[in-house]
């Protein structure tokens, strides 16, 4: 749309470069399993990967061997599922999805991509307050603060304004969550968000 910083257009081809990009496919899947609730695809992988590494652990730590010689294959195999869990976890994490999205990004921006993209970079947002206890977590989701580490994919234009592509959220291939800015993604007003599939552009 004529006079948009950020139209649908321009969207599309970078929706369309992240979807190209063979890195990105392997880390993002097209169709998300996680994807009940189209904004915390995420948050559940990072649960279930969280999860099943722990629960492989507690296998791995009853089943240590005790003044015996070498290990058992039950405590072997702990191992291997609770080291297997533990690296796709750190795989599939959000750091890693707003690097190579940034990366599909910026080697498509004067090709697929128009030059008014003129740059692509993963962006991080820290907790706003002291979240070192339970009680202090549940209290500031609460209060509606972010407290969650998490990175996404900022997106700079000719005019200088940023805008934020989040692929982590959704966990789908073709429907990031877009945006408005950087400070509202930083803030978490989703109010300011829009999915992919419905977005018509920021002004």
């Amino acid at each position: 749309m004529v006079g948009q910083s950020m139209p649908r257009s321009i969207a599309v081809a970078i929706v369309d470069a992240v979807a190209a990009d063979s890195q990105c496919r392997r880390l993002i899947p097209v169709v998300s399993p996680y994807n009940v609730a189209q904004r915390s695809a995420g948050t559940a992988r990072n649960l279930t990967n969280a999860t099943m590494t722990a629960l492989a652990g507690a296998a791995e730590f009853v089943s240590t061997p005790s003044g015996m010689h070498g290990e058992s294959s039950v405590h072997r195999n702990s191992r291997a599922a609770r080291e297997w869990w533990q690296d796709r976890g750190d795989a599939l994490a959000c750091d890693k999805i707003a690097s190579a999205t940034a990366a599909a990004i910026t080697r498509q921006i004067g090709k697929a991509i128009p030059r008014w993209v003129r740059s692509a970079s993963d962006v991080s947002r820290q907790p706003s307050r002291d979240v070192s206890n339970i009680a202090k977590i549940a209290d500031a989701w609460l209060s509606g603060e972010i407290v969650a580490y998490h990175s996404a994919t900022g997106v700079t234009v000719g005019d200088g304004k940023t805008y934020v592509f989040d692929w982590h959220e959704t966990l789908a291939l073709r429907c990031p969550v877009i945006y408005r800015s950087l400070d509202d993604w930083k803030n978490g007003r989703e109010e300011f968000s829009a999915l992919f599939s419905t977005f018509q552009g920021w002004g």
